[in-house]
């Protein structure tokens, strides 16, 4: 089987981005050039990225988030809209996971401006990439992909409590590590 990838690649496709589906509207959200975030909108996925992009988010330059902004996800939690994305200060071993927090229209998530609310402060303070957010019986998750310690050893997924989309509470949990080179 064949599976051919809907999106052109235009040039206009960035790394690691999030499509999710609101009413009738398509948003893709990934990191732009610059250490930016930004959201592209369209009513059918397979157009997407020919739309304008609209920046939500810069990094400042000189701050521990200031490089390689990676895999920005946009997701809809208690009222407000977050995207949570891995940065670091141009030191790889420096990858943190951290959180904006913008408008409260769940209906459209450019209605309002995105405020950096901070670095999500997980358990061990160790690596972290690619986090996600779990709802689930009306508790939150978050779950990404780290270090057992502090070299890359290994990738492993852990899953930690969230008290709210901004703050995790208790130790982080190993959900799975890989058991082959």
């Amino acid at each position: 089987m064949q599976f051919t990838n809907p999106l052109p690649d235009d040039g206009k496709r960035y790394a690691d981005p999030w499509l999710i589906r609101v009413g009738d509207t398509y948003y893709y959200c990934g990191a732009g050039p610059h250490s930016s975030i930004l959201i592209k909108t369209s009513s059918s996925p397979l157009d997407i990225l020919t739309t304008d992009d609209h920046v939500i988010w810069q990094a400042p330059v000189g701050t521990k988030y200031s490089f390689e902004v990676w895999a920005p996800e946009l997701h809809f939690l208690r009222g407000h809209w977050y995207v949570y994305f891995a940065a670091d200060d141009g030191l790889n071993d420096h990858h943190r996971m951290y959180v904006l927090r913008g408008g409260q229209d769940a209906s459209d998530p450019l209605a309002g401006a995105y405020e950096f609310v901070g670095r999500l402060e997980l358990d061990a303070n160790r690596w972290a990439i690619d986090g996600t957010v779990l709802d689930w019986h009306d508790q939150l998750y978050f779950i990404w992909s780290g270090w057992a310690g502090v070299e890359n050893v290994a990738q492993n997924l852990y899953i930690q409590r969230l008290k709210d989309p901004a703050t995790p509470i208790g130790e982080r949990a190993l959900i799975s590590a890989p058991t082959r080179p």
